[in-house]
Formats: C-alpha cells, sequence, structure tokens
C-alpha cells in the first residue's frame, strides 16, 4: 500500500488527491462556514470556539445526510445560498444548525461588531433603498440556492 490519491471504493470519490467522502476537520469547516457568510477568514480564536462545539448542539443526523454535508461543505462556494434553499425545502438541517452556530459565535468576536449592530444615521429614502437591495439579493439567493440543491442533493 503506497501513496497516491485514494481511489473509488464505497461511493467514495477522488478529486485531486481528496476523498469527497472523508468529513472535513472541524477548523476547514469553521473557516468554510465563515467565509461563506463574513467573506473574510475567522480569528483562531473563533475556529477553536467552532471546533469545541459538542455535537449535541447539533439535530441527530444519519450517516448519509453527514457524508452529503461534508462533500458540500468541500463543494460548494456559496453554501449562504445552498442553505437558504435547503432550509425552505427541509432538506440536510445540518448545515442551517451550523451556520446559526457560526452566526451565535461570530456575535462574540469584537472585530465583527458593525455586522451586528448599526451605529449609522441614515435618511429614510437611502434606508428604503437598502431595504429594496437586500430583497433582490435574498431573490438571487434564493435562485441560486435552488440551482445548487437540485445538484448537490438531489431532487
Amino acid at each position: 500500500m503506497g501513496g497516491g490519491p485514494a481511489r473509488e471504493g464505497n461511493g467514495d470519490k477522488v478529486v485531486g488527491e481528496k476523498l469527497l467522502g472523508v468529513p472535513v476537520s472541524p477548523e476547514e469547516e469553521a473557516r468554510r462556514l465563515f467565509w461563506a457568510i463574513f467573506r473574510r477568514m475567522p480569528t483562531e480564536e473563533f475556529v477553536r470556539w467552532f471546533a469545541n462545539t459538542p455535537s449535541l448542539v447539533f439535530p441527530p443526523t444519519t450517516e448519509r445526510q453527514r457524508e452529503n454535508y461534508h462533500q458540500v461543505i468541500r463543494r460548494v462556494r456559496d453554501l449562504e445560498a445552498l442553505e437558504f434553499a435547503s432550509r425552505l425545502f427541509g432538506r440536510n438541517q445540518l448545515l442551517s444548525h451550523k451556520l446559526r452556530l457560526t452566526v451565535y459565535l461570530a456575535e462574540c468576536c469584537p472585530e465583527l461588531r458593525t455586522y451586528f449592530v448599526n451605529r449609522k444615521d441614515l435618511p429614510v429614502w437611502r434606508t428604503w433603498l437598502l431595504l429594496a437591495s437586500a430583497k433582490l439579493w435574498t431573490a438571487w439567493k434564493l435562485l441560486k440556492g435552488l440551482i445548487l440543491l437540485g445538484f448537490h442533493w438531489g431532487p
């Protein structure tokens, strides 16, 4: 048994040198989920908090759901869109719970305060404009998420 890429076996696929069926490390998972929401790398403190979260806070899942989750974490760039669509259709909820945990933990990071507290005093017309743009962005994320949902979690 020499080195080299893993071969197909029990439904796992080889992509480059990585086996897609192998779970993502909690540290890598924290980085990818954090990036999906905030578009920046998390602090090491955040990664440590996420990695040390007990698994009891997540809903019970089957082995197949966990495999799907880890494949999605590895493959999908826009996890936010996929989570939005999967939440609406009641698909694998592990992604929703882990993204929610990411936001809860991020609220404790002082450098992310501006994401959660708005200290700007905007005129009413600009507030309505921001609200309208947020609605359009949400519609785009839903459309993109539905497409991703069809590719990654099937009909």
